[in-house]
């Protein structure tokens, strides 16, 4: 999956292909409540069929906020004359740190919703409701513009 998302970002743009990547995730990441639901296939194969698409998806997520990261820095730069690196890069640790922080209390919220083999609604939704806060960061991510220009 990597070498496709390089090849996507340099075709077009590191800021295109993420938010292409994005958009992987919200169409894959609901798939993670299906397991077991299909009888004839062990739930454990489900499982594995799942994260790998999945996973396909959240290797783009990842692979894309350095590279565009560095490329805001050198607009500035070349923008206002001033090297502001560490600024650009301690706001995104800070953000980075306060979405994990808040994760696992939304995972707790949707687990109160059932989170045992009886009642798992909790535990299906929880892929539902990555690709609806990842829908929510794609929505507020493409605005954004390198101003670079795509490479067709």
């Amino acid at each position: 999956s990597l070498p496709v998302f390089a090849r996507l970002a340099r075709r077009w743009t590191a800021a295109i292909a993420s938010g292409g990547a994005m958009l992987v995730a919200v169409v894959t990441f609901p798939a993670v409540a299906l397991p077991g639901l299909s009888g004839g296939v062990p739930v454990a194969a489900q499982v594995l069929a799942v994260m790998l698409i999945v996973g396909v998806a959240i290797a783009g997520v990842y692979l894309f906020p350095g590279p565009l990261l560095a490329d805001i820095c050198d607009a500035d730069a070349a923008a206002s004359g001033v090297r502001r690196e560490g600024v650009f890069y301690g706001g995104h640790a800070f953000a980075v740190k306060a979405v994990g922080a808040l994760a696992p209390l939304l995972l707790g919220l949707v687990l109160l919703l059932g989170a045992s083999e009886n009642d798992a609604l909790g535990v299906r939704l929880v892929g539902p409701v990555a690709g609806a806060a990842v829908l929510a960061a794609w929505a507020m991510f493409r605005s954004y513009s390198s101003g670079e220009r795509p490479g067709l």
